[in-house]
């Protein structure tokens, strides 16, 4: 069974969804096989409310063997012509998003004096292991989902915020939150790579997350 999810992180991975679709109908009414160079923005609005862009490049094959459905991938041209001759194929974006909520209670407070306030705090290194863990641990998830042997990671994010607790008036609540985007690839074959090709990017393999 994989990792819980919050409810806010399900909002997060919903949205991102949707807009993911959008640009796959828009490349399949293009007459393409897929989606290189996508860039997903995330902005806030002021009032409220997260909006999720996608921009990329479609591209189509030349010859017979096609995908089913588009695919997606941030990776470039030029990253894309290096893996398929290392015989990777992209199959689609995935992203790990991890979330968690930690109350700042007197308890807390006492374990951080004012003259330490620049030292590392348990409970807080705890916060951030756990959402970044989380984030890797849906990331390997929504690739495994694809078909796919491993993952080539284009950003990660770590996004921590303080505010005052709703609750319980003099507290604070410390807000975790680690956004992990790659795409998923999967294997064609080992074919021989042409003279004078630079290595393949960085793969992080999906069997040696799952062995941990």
């Amino acid at each position: 069974m994989g990792p819980s999810l919050s409810l806010q992180a399900r909002k997060l991975y919903a949205a991102r969804r949707t807009a993911l679709s959008r640009a796959v109908a828009e490349c399949s009414a293009l007459g393409g096989d897929g989606i290189v160079g996508v860039d997903l923005r995330v902005t806030e609005f002021p009032a409220g409310g997260t909006e999720f862009t996608v921009r990329g490049t479609a591209v189509r094959a030349r010859s017979r063997s096609r995908p089913r459905t588009p695919f997606t991938a941030h990776v470039g041209g030029q990253d894309f012509a290096r893996l398929l001759e290392a015989g990777w194929v992209p199959v689609g974006l995935a992203v790990g998003v991890g979330l968690a909520i930690r109350h700042d209670d007197w308890r807390t407070g006492l374990r951080v004096p004012v003259a330490l306030r620049n030292q590392e705090v348990d409970g807080y290194t705890q916060l951030i292991g756990h959402v970044r863990r989380e984030a890797r641990a849906q990331l390997a998830l929504e690739a495994g989902k694809h078909g796919a042997q491993g993952v080539v990671v284009d950003d990660t994010r770590l996004r921590v915020e303080d505010s005052e607790c709703p609750a319980f008036e003099g507290t604070r609540d410390l807000t975790a939150e680690a956004v992990f985007v790659g795409t998923s690839l999967a294997r064609f074959g080992r074919p021989g790579r042409p003279a004078g090709t630079r290595a393949p990017l960085t793969i992080t393999r999906l069997e040696r997350e799952a062995a941990r």
